[in-house]
C-alpha cells in the first residue's frame, strides 16, 4: 500500500517514478501530516502542541511537498528542506475512503486504506476527492 518515505533526490519526484502506461493527472502544493514520535522528532517551538490542539494536530509534523494523482495512484513527494523527507504512493484500487476532515480553517483530506489513513493539508478538498474517486472508479473499468 505505502512505499516507506525514502530519500529523493528529484524535486519533482513522480517524473522518475511513472509506471508504465502511467499519466499525471493533477499536481498540487501539499503538506503531509506525520506524527513526531514515529520519526523521534522534537517540537520545533515551546508551545506549539498547545497552538496546534484546537485543530486536532498536537504532535504532528506538517512536511511540505507535492500531492501528485495519476492513473494508478496518489504520490507525495516531500521538499528537500523538510525534517522529513522522501515520497510514498498510495496505489489507488487500495483506497477504501477519502473525505474531508478540516476542523476550522485547516483544509485537511484524509485518504484511508484497509490498513491506515493519511492526512494531507491542502486546498479545494472537494475537487480533489472527486477527480480521486473518478480516477479510482475508473480502474475498475480496465479490470
Amino acid at each position: 500500500v505505502m512505499d516507506l518515505l525514502q530519500p529523493e533526490d528529484q524535486p519533482d519526484a513522480y517524473q522518475n517514478a511513472l509506471l508504465e502506461d502511467e499519466h499525471l493527472i493533477l499536481s498540487k502544493n501539499a503538506n503531509f501530516l506525520i506524527k513526531r514520535s514515529d520519526y523521534n522528532l522534537n517540537r520545533l517551538t515551546l508551545g506549539s502542541d498547545i497552538l496546534l490542539r484546537p485543530f486536532g494536530m498536537q504532535g504532528t509534523e506538517a512536511i511540505g511537498g507535492k500531492l501528485y494523482l495519476t492513473n494508478y495512484r496518489v504520490l507525495f513527494s516531500s521538499h528537500a528542506f523538510n525534517r522529513v523527507t522522501g515520497t510514498f504512493s498510495i496505489y489507488l484500487s487500495t483506497i477504501t475512503d477519502i473525505r474531508d476532515s478540516s476542523i476550522l480553517l485547516v483544509r485537511k483530506l484524509t485518504v484511508s486504506t484497509s490498513t491506515q489513513s493519511f492526512d494531507f493539508i491542502t486546498w479545494n478538498i472537494p475537487y480533489l476527492i472527486v477527480v480521486i474517486r473518478s480516477a479510482r472508479d475508473s480502474l475498475s473499468s480496465y479490470v
